[in-house]
């Protein structure tokens, strides 16, 4: 740090380098690479970043906070190419006679996103209905054979 710096520019200096230091954390970088382009040292970042460090919490709330800026900005980006892919689902469906497939594929997608999507068909059979036909195999295992008259 210089000398003649104010107090205001150590914090933000000291600011700046935290947050490189969570984005290089949160890109996956291991904390070799972040010591080398932070300047403090590996253990140093460990004992900070770890469960019980001191910028542990400031790391966590900061991650969460870049993860739902990076899910809003996909959101929107999503959104604003939604007619894009309805053109081409639309024209998926004018190709009936050539590729089926496709056809089909791009109606069951275009009725799904309406709203209309096909129950998905799902069997529930009760834990009481296994456990009597266990019963009853059992019964029938444990009975003696009777002899039959040949």
């Amino acid at each position: 740090m210089k000398q003649n710096d104010t107090p205001e520019k150590k914090i933000v200096r000291r600011n700046q380098k935290r947050i490189l230091i969570y984005e290089m954390l949160f890109e996956g970088r291991n904390f070799k690479e972040i010591a080398e382009a932070s300047g403090f040292s590996d253990t140093h970042l460990r004992r900070c970043l770890g469960p019980s460090g001191k910028w542990y919490a400031d790391y966590m709330e900061w991650a969460t906070d870049k993860t739902d800026a990076i899910e809003k900005d996909v959101r929107l980006r999503i959104k604003k190419r939604m007619n894009e892919a309805m053109v081409v689902l639309e024209y998926a469906l004018t190709i009936a006679k050539s590729d089926p497939r496709t056809a089909v594929k791009a109606a069951r997608d275009l009725l799904d996103r309406g709203g209309l999507k096909a129950p998905e068909k799902v069997e529930i059979t009760s834990p009481y209905d296994q456990a009597e036909k266990l019963a009853q195999w059992m019964e029938n295992k444990n009975k003696p054979k009777q002899p039959t008259d040949e």
